[in-house]
């Protein structure tokens, strides 16, 4: 009898805690996106500094190429179209320092650092803004501004704002806009 009350006592405590496990869990994959996003932009704007030479962040593609990768093609967000980064970016040594073009194909041995996809069940959308972005030798951004929306796939209220300034800084808030 002692062992029918507390399993019917764990599995009421159970059927509590699920949901919020649930939005733990959320929040957790969500923060990791979000910091990733800092992650690359912050290591592209020092890899820029320590190497003298500017260094581009964009979105990637698979390429048909094996000593090559490509940033995606035909998603630019200052078109009016938002692409989900969750697919996944890369930061690469740009030494040309002019617009990152969609479809622009990356040298292996320029590429600092590639972030692989995410689930399908979270965003990172770059709402505003190119896709591709780009940090001078000295550290400023060139054609960075704009946002991004962190966010569950579905959701309709980002979980977080991310927004780069014309100088190339992130800062989070809530909302969405800057």
């Amino acid at each position: 009898m002692e062992v029918v009350v507390v399993i019917a006592i764990v599995g009421i405590l159970a059927r509590i805690a699920a949901p919020a496990f649930g939005d733990i869990v959320a929040n957790y994959y969500l923060k990791q996106l979000r910091n990733a996003v800092y992650k690359s932009a912050n290591l592209a704007r020092a890899e820029a500094i320590n190497r003298g030479t500017c260094v581009a962040v964009c979105m990637t593609k698979p390429s048909t190429a094996a000593s090559t990768m490509s940033c995606v093609p035909g998603t630019a967000a200052s078109l009016g179209k938002k692409s989900n980064w969750a697919s996944g970016w890369m930061v690469f040594e740009y030494p040309a320092c002019s617009t990152v073009e969609n479809g622009t194909t990356v040298n292996l041995d320029k590429i600092i650092y590639v972030q692989a996809a995410f689930t399908n069940k979270y965003q990172a959308i770059r709402a505003t803004g190119p896709d591709g972005f780009i940090y001078n030798a000295n550290g400023v951004a060139y054609n960075a501004m704009g946002s991004f929306l962190i966010q569950e796939n579905g959701d309709t209220v980002p979980y977080e704002l991310i927004c780069i300034n014309w100088y190339g800084k992130l800062t989070s808030r809530s909302g969405s806009t800057c």
